[in-house]
């Protein structure tokens, strides 16, 4: 799944805050700066668990947590809070308490339909091919050809190797040439 973020407004305490939705952040995170700016400011609790920023191998700089209603429009539920120390006014808000508010819909579900399903013609068994088209390959006429040695077929595979080429053969993937190019081929 892709990460999704986006911007929107909700309120806790009847305190209007911007939000970030991340959907791949865990935590709900709100800055000191929005924490002081609350009417009736909830007292942190503590101990804090370790919390990490994407990618970093230092803690964030956690101060407390506090538990709180958080809405939007018509959409409330609980939620836990985590406060920065620092100063910073972003907050974040979780893909999970976003999707509980019905800011965000998680969709995993393609439908009953496999890709085989819905395009039989392309999976029908057999090797596409693209016929009646010509191709003009580029050379560079002043390169001389070389010819290389054929690199050798392991001993566990030489015995397959005949059998393998006539049933490409047959399936028409590859067709017998009589050049310079392919002597070393069989």
């Amino acid at each position: 799944m892709k990460r999704k973020i986006s911007a929107s407004t909700a309120c806790i305490m009847n305190c209007p805050i911007d939000f970030v939705i991340d959907t791949d952040a865990s935590v709900n995170i709100i800055g000191h700066s929005t924490y002081d700016a609350l009417a009736n400011r909830p007292r942190l609790q503590s101990p804090v668990p370790k919390l990490y920023a994407f990618g970093s191998k230092n803690p964030l700089p956690v101060q407390g947590f506090f538990d709180s209603e958080i809405s939007y429009e018509s959409n409330k539920t609980l939620a836990k809070f985590y406060i920065l120390e620092s100063n910073t006014s972003s907050n974040l808000l979780s893909g999970k308490t976003a999707q509980r508010m019905h800011l965000i819909h998680f969709s995993l579900q393609t439908g009953t339909k496999t890709i085989p399903d819905e395009f039989p013609a392309l999976f029908d068994g057999t090797v596409g091919q693209i016929k009646d088209i010509k191709i003009k390959l580029h050379i560079d006429t002043s390169v001389p050809q070389v010819s290389q040695r054929h690199r050798r077929i392991p001993f566990h595979v030489r015995k397959d190797v005949e059998k393998e080429l006539d049933r490409h053969e047959k399936i028409d993937v590859i067709e017998k040439v009589e050049s310079w190019w392919c002597k070393n081929l069989r």
